[in-house]
């Protein structure tokens, strides 16, 4: 029977990354604009992170999206008994939250390598005119 194997949760990573940058909740929440008991939720999974609050996070704390992510997905174990099939849905909820950031990821980078790229050609035409 397990309950609620300790694990690398979205909310634990970043709280990790917030220490180690010597920030605390009540600053990030000053930052994000929400109070601190709301931004606590986020660290402590009550309340679920959509992308965009992931990278007004990793903005603050001068970090890539990517750094945020768990290293690996959470899961959660249950009593099976009680809550049949939960684990999976953890899982796989994990899993896809995970798939959706790194497209999410990989589609700003496509984005900023195209603004790259836009003002490289920029900078050629204006050493091109002189």
């Amino acid at each position: 029977m397990f309950h609620n194997k300790p694990s690398l949760s979205f909310g634990n990573r970043i709280r990790e990354v917030r220490e180690k940058a010597g920030f605390t909740q009540e600053y990030l929440a000053s930052e994000l604009g929400v109070s601190q008991r709301a931004y606590s939720k986020l660290e402590t999974g009550e309340t679920q992170i959509k992308g965009e609050v992931l990278f007004q996070i990793a903005k603050v704390l001068s970090v890539d999206l990517i750094e945020l992510i768990p290293q690996e997905p959470a899961l959660t174990y249950y009593n099976y008994k009680t809550h049949n099939g939960h684990a999976i849905g953890h899982f796989i909820g994990d899993v896809e939250k995970i798939e959706e950031l790194y497209k999410t990821v990989i589609a700003s980078e496509d984005h900023e390598i195209e603004n790259l790229k836009e003002m490289v050609s920029m900078l050629k035409q204006l050493t091109t005119i002189k």
